[in-house]
């Protein structure tokens, strides 16, 4: 066949496939090839809710109750919060819900990963909220903020109408727990401790107005019929790092920086105080007091021996209000 039969015979083609719809080349052209020509495909939709949620605090040993502070440490302090929405609970975020218990001029204490507990009813989720306060928090009434949205309206929603009291610890500790002087001869003054400051540590949340100590003459360990005064002894808050240091200045024109002390009274620490506060910041102020020894006097014409409290019992370190 010649170039004029190709060209005729491809025109009839053409206007052949032209001849059909698309629809029902694509059909006959899928019976022939055995390849499917269409597919199923899913769709999805979430409608979100337009109304914002409603906050619920439940805790009974909370409201209106005092939850009193773990000496040293955290108290681990647990609510139970029921967020409700009318859009069903399935709308409501479950990363939003938060709470945090806050007091003017107090830092916030704050839990952001409340706990679903997946009680979910057609309205509302309940969520469990743990938060940490320290052993230094005010003892005081702290409010409790509850914050949660939901997915649609997004709105922020804030409960703040519920409130407990943080109550009030007494405790201190102290480090070392022993007080020592160096190995002294008779008629040695102003020998003052190897081993102070006492360290003593507010380790509750009350404010300590002054730091008292009773203490006890000083026995023998082998004559236990011989003793040293303890009036031969003062205590001071400060020093110098030297021999007859602040805690050794018992004159009034000095200011009388160290407190004499007395066999089996109670004597105050001269400008002691203990304050509540994070001791472990280790400042030698906030939530610390400290305490350094002197003695004065060595006394003489004793038994040259090795003098302590362990006779008569161990000197009382007190924290008064």
């Amino acid at each position: 066949m010649g170039k004029g039969g190709v060209v005729i015979f491809s025109i009839a083609i053409i206007l052949m496939l032209a001849s059909f719809s698309s629809a029902g080349v694509l059909d006959w052209f899928g019976k022939i090839t055995g390849k499917a020509t269409s597919q199923n495909t899913n769709v999805t939709v979430t409608i979100s809710g337009s109304n914002a949620v409603t906050i619920e605090v439940f805790n009974n040993t909370l409201t209106g109750a005092a939850v009193d502070p773990s000496a040293d440490t955290t108290k681990a302090i647990a609510v139970i919060v029921r967020v409700n929405d009318s859009d069903g609970y399935l709308d409501i975020n479950t990363t939003s819900v938060t709470v945090n218990f806050s007091r003017s001029g107090e830092v916030a204490r704050i839990n952001n990963s409340c706990t679903d507990l997946s009680q979910s009813t057609t309205y509302s989720r309940n969520f469990s909220c743990t938060v940490d306060m320290w052993y230094y928090d005010d003892a005081s009434v702290w409010t409790i903020n509850v914050a949660a949205k939901d997915l649609g309206n997004m709105t922020l929603i804030v409960n703040s109408s519920t409130v407990f009291t943080f109550g009030s610890l007494q405790s201190i500790r102290l480090s070392p727990s022993s007080v020592t002087f160096p190995s002294s001869a008779q008629g040695a003054v102003n020998i003052t401790s190897n081993n102070d400051p006492t360290l003593i540590n507010n380790s509750g949340n009350f404010n300590f107005t002054f730091i008292n100590i009773t203490a006890y003459n000083l026995y023998g360990e082998t004559t236990t019929s011989e003793f040293i005064n303890v009036a031969n002894i003062t205590v001071g808050n400060n020093t110098n790092g030297a021999n007859a240091g602040p805690e050794c200045d018992v004159s009034p024109a000095l200011g009388a920086n160290a407190t004499i002390l007395s066999n089996g009274t109670q004597v105050n620490v001269k400008h002691s105080i203990l304050t509540r506060g994070n001791h472990s910041i280790n400042n030698n102020q906030t939530g610390q007091e400290q305490t350094f020894y002197c003695f004065r006097t060595i006394p003489t014409g004793i038994t040259s021996q090795t003098y302590s409290s362990g006779y008569i019992g161990g000197w009382v370190v007190w924290a008064n209000p």
